[in-house]
């Protein structure tokens, strides 16, 4: 047999539960609520028999632990709510019982009153029985007292059926600004012992199943003795079954019949807990309940299946199901991380929960796309591959931590830069390349500023130079002098534009490149290794060079 507490969701047979055990209280319940509460219950009523339950098991779980932290906290209406909420989801008789406690906290009387006797018509013969009606018929005095020191300070008769303000329907709430008075301390102590449901499944069904609970002082269970300090508290029912149970020590019997063996576990019940177990009677063992966690997720499992495995994973994690008791091997396998393996111990009954250590690969996975029509990748001053929008990004393969990459592209500036590559992960690389300035003009004046000065030498050699003879006739004259200032101009022409050619060569008005990075990412399954380099210049343009590195809701 297999059990788990708290927080597990319940096997697929456990559908099958409310149609075999609950259908005949769901009747009782359904009738003693109607005759209790009047017609506002009635309706409630009305709306349980339309639909049996609203959530999950696991919402009623959840619900019922908010209760308990409400509880905690003194907020008795608030965690009553909450339990009312769990029992609405499941309509376990358990929830009934904890939320008439937190009633009676509350000095809220009708509403415990309501509670407990719907508890006792889904479960007529619990094993604190006893206790559970001098409870209940000293909340009926209490709440008879209230109802009559109401009426007293009102100045009235006591309040009847026929009369306002004090119909058990209306939950017997004080009118606006009524404070409820103190009551005195119940005949026993209800407090703290809240109930937990405990729910048996077998396969096959229709197996006789039998619960022992333990007194103080009470030797271990033997399957042959006769057992004494322990009392039967549920006999002559058939799995699956449900029931609910204080805290304590329990012994859960499925008796032989048919060909099946006879199964039987111990139990430590604590209060507030929901417990699922499932017998297989096939073997004559009880199972355990094995859930593994991962940092991964989704990571695949595998069970007693070593590589290369020879069958289906086990689950994804998270991950959890009944196991056959005894020694288990769970491997864990995940993108991006090393196999890891963890060897346990299921014992019969109870629920182990384990989180294998994973660790990263030592590689990791460069993603390079850029904004260039050619964009050549460098990593570590080795080419890696040609980028281009008609593909998709170069995905290199490297080693995990830092390494130099260069973008290189035709009239556009290099970027170089170091990027830390992770381990296990692929990480984004986005070139952002800056054009670079245009060096044309740069040229012509550079041209210009040679020829102004070579003119200005020549003109200075020519004023140098005797005057020719004059003509006969004519007086001498001199061009020396012209020629100089036409020298001198030459040389301030040509020097205005040097300097122009030296600022266009040396300013840079434009940005240099940079990359912009991605968070890096978790591998998924898809991120398998790069294929191998296709042949001819498809495997150029689209970068395949860059592969070459060495519920429904279960009527309970």
């Amino acid at each position: 047999m297999g059990g788990w507490i708290r927080g597990v969701r319940s096997p697929r047979a456990l559908g099958r539960v409310g149609r075999t055990v609950k259908k005949t209280n769901r009747r009782l319940l359904v009738a003693v609520l109607a005759a209790l509460a009047g017609p506002a219950a009635l309706g409630a009523a009305r709306e349980a028999r339309s639909a049996p339950c609203a959530g999950s098991v696991d919402e009623s779980r959840r619900h019922m632990e908010r209760g308990f932290l409400l509880y905690d906290r003194k907020q008795f209406l608030e965690a009553a709510a909450e339990f009312d909420a769990a029992y609405r989801a499941q309509a376990f008789s358990a929830f009934l019982c904890n939320a008439a406690m937190a009633y009676q906290e509350a000095l809220d009387f009708p509403s415990a009153i309501v509670r407990y006797r719907a508890f006792l018509a889904a479960e007529p013969n619990p094993p604190d029985l006893a206790r559970i009606k001098t409870m209940l018929a000293w909340l009926e005095a209490q709440s008879a007292a209230q109802t009559a020191a109401r009426a007293a300070r009102q100045g009235g008769d006591p309040p009847g059926p026929d009369r306002d303000g004090g119909a058990p329907g209306d939950g017997g709430a004080a009118a606006p600004g009524d404070a409820p008075s103190p009551a005195p301390p119940p005949p026993v102590e209800m407090t703290r012992s809240f109930r937990s449901q405990i729910i048996v499944v077998s396969d096959p069904p229709e197996a006789p199943l039998t619960v022992y609970a333990r007194r103080s002082g009470a030797a271990p269970f033997t399957a042959a003795g006769p057992n004494p300090g322990w009392e039967r508290v549920a006999s002559g029912v058939k799995t699956p079954h449900d029931l609910s149970l204080s805290a304590g020590v329990y012994h859960l019997v499925i008796d032989a019949f048919r060909d099946y063996k006879r199964s039987e576990t111990d139990l430590e019940l604590l209060p507030g807990r929901l417990y699922e177990f499932k017998a297989n009677l096939s073997q004559g063992e009880f199972l355990g309940f094995l859930r593994v966690l991962a940092p991964a997720p989704r990571a695949l499992l595998y069970l007693d299946d070593p590589p290369p495995h020879r069958r289906p994973p086990w689950g994804r994690s998270p991950h959890g199901s009944l196991v056959e008791s005894g020694a288990h091997t769970v491997w864990v396998e995940a993108p991006g991380y090393e196999p890891a393996s963890e060897s346990v111990v299921v014992e019969h009954g109870k629920t182990l929960e384990i989180a294998p250590r994973l660790v990263r690969v030592g590689h990791g996975y460069l993603r390079v796309d850029g904004n260039a029509d050619e964009l050549t990748v460098r990593v570590d001053g080795i080419a890696r591959g040609l980028y281009t929008p008609l593909g998709e990004p170069l995905r290199l393969r490297l080693s995990g931590g830092s390494h130099r990459l260069e973008l290189e592209a035709d009239g556009r500036k290099t970027y170089a830069g170091d990027v830390d590559v992770p381990r296990g992960q692929e990480l984004g690389v986005h070139g952002r390349l800056s054009f670079k300035p245009p060096r044309g003009s740069a040229v012509a004046t550079g041209a210009l500023a040679v020829g102004a000065v070579v003119g200005g030498v020549v003109l200075f050699r020519q004023a140098g130079q005797p005057p020719p003879p004059p003509a006969p006739g004519m007086a001498p004259a001199s061009t020396s002098t012209y020629l100089r200032i036409g020298g001198v101009a030459s040389f301030g022409v040509g020097g205005l534009l040097g300097f122009s050619t030296v600022y266009a060569l040396a300013a840079d008005p434009t940005p240099p490149s940079r990359v912009q990075l991605d968070k890096p990412r978790d591998l998924v399954e898809d991120d398998g290794e790069p294929a191998p380099p296709a042949a001819g210049p498809g495997g150029r343009i689209f970068g395949a060079e860059a592969s070459a590195e060495p519920h429904a809701c279960r009527a309970l």
